[in-house]
């Protein structure tokens, strides 16, 4: 796929699909969301305890700032986060095949956020969240280190490089689970389709954090059930550039 042959996303219709979508799954799609938080949750208290204790647990939020760890705490750093993303990496890409069935009429259940759990994607899943993770990692404790002198540079280039870095990978997850894709032909496709559209597609993202978490507003569990209009975001930008 040439640069010249990638779609446009139409920030409109991308909307009108992601509310249709949200509208279908909002209950199935938040139960699901409810069920990996719960997963994440109880792997992190688990691992909490195991590791460091719960008596330990406001020293520990201290040391968990990129700024202030050195080589070793920073490699642990990033194996523990590396090792909870690919995790959970197939039950996100489970919330977007409940969006893609409820986009086809579909039934629509809550056990889909298993599918790709043991599955023929699993592998490039895991390797294609190895990759963004052990980039995001380069980018925060490298420049960490290069411009540590200069704390509020090193935080405004950082952040910067990282939402750049999220955003060209954001359909690598899509396209490995529904064009079949392995896991560096999504990367390059994702990176193709994604820095034509790099400014629709961060709006679009803000927009859909946003209305992700109107529910801790609304009432604090809600957001179980508005988050999910993330995952239906994605999806309709998917499908507008596929």
């Amino acid at each position: 796929m040439t640069n010249e042959q990638t779609k446009k996303v139409d920030i409109g219709n991308v909307l009108n699909d992601s509310f249709e979508l949200f509208k279908k799954t909002f209950l199935t799609a938040g139960l699901a969301f409810g069920l990996l938080m719960f997963f994440v949750t109880g792997m992190a208290l688990v691992g909490i305890q195991f590791f460091v204790g719960f008596e330990n647990i406001q020293e520990l939020a201290k040391k968990i700032d990129p700024k202030a760890m050195d080589l070793k705490a920073g490699i642990i750093y990033y194996f523990v986060v590396l090792t909870f993303s690919i995790l959970i990496a197939p039950f996100n890409a489970g919330i977007l095949k409940i969006m893609d069935n409820a986009d086809k009429d579909e039934e629509i259940s809550t056990s889909t956020i298993f599918t790709y759990v043991n599955s023929k994607h699993y592998l490039d899943l895991v390797f294609a969240t190895f990759i963004t993770v052990s980039l995001s990692f380069i980018i925060n404790f490298g420049l960490q280190y290069i411009l540590s002198e200069n704390e509020i540079l090193s935080s405004v280039i950082t952040s910067i490089l990282s939402i750049i870095v999220s955003m060209f990978l954001y359909l690598v997850i899509p396209f490995i689970i529904f064009e079949d894709l392995d896991a560096l032909k999504a990367i390059n496709k994702s990176l193709q389709s994604c820095s034509k559209n790099f400014f629709q597609i961060l709006l679009l993202v803000i927009i859909s954090i946003i209305l992700g978490y109107v529910g801790i507003i609304a009432f604090c569990f809600g957001v179980l059930f508005t988050f999910p209009i993330y995952y239906a975001t994605q999806y309709a930008i998917y499908k507008s550039v596929k």
